[in-house]
């Protein structure tokens, strides 16, 4: 099981790459579906449901992209120290989902803590704290308008 699901894993990234979200959907879907043998916290059901979300968002299923990172943050929250680098990049990814979906408000409280966790455990000039701190101002400015 597991090797029919890199195989459709990786075609679904092939796939997703090459502007196919369509068919890319359907093979994150039939992951997604796998995965769910494993366990809540299992390394490939987390990455089927970034993926799937990720894949979406690009074909324009905001709604369904939106749960499916809020599952992975509540799984890494409970599972993970708050400045390690997976559950910083699944807060990231639904701050991003939640962005697309017009949570602002939402989007804006998860970014500030994010923000805050990486101000403390990040050199100032590390890639992923400056992609968090220009989300953060982003959403700042889209919140004023």
């Amino acid at each position: 099981m597991e090797e029919r699901y890199e195989l459709y894993f990786w075609v679904g990234r092939c796939l997703q790459v090459e502007g196919q979200i369509r068919e890319a959907v359907r093979c994150f879907e039939e992951c997604w579906r796998w995965s769910g043998q494993f366990a809540e916290e299992h390394p490939l059901r987390l990455v089927s449901q970034h993926e799937l979300a990720g894949a979406y968002q690009s074909d324009g299923q905001i709604k369904k992209a939106v749960g499916l990172p809020e599952q992975v943050v509540a799984v890494r929250e409970r599972t993970l120290a708050e400045e390690h680098p997976g559950r910083l990049a699944s807060q990231y990814n639904l701050v991003m989902a939640y962005r697309a979906d017009g949570q602002i408000s939402q989007a804006l409280e998860l970014i500030k803590q994010l923000v805050a966790v990486e101000s403390r455990t990040l050199q100032e000039d590390h890639p992923d704290r400056l992609a968090s701190l220009s989300a953060f101002e982003n959403l700042l400015e889209v919140a004023s308008q």
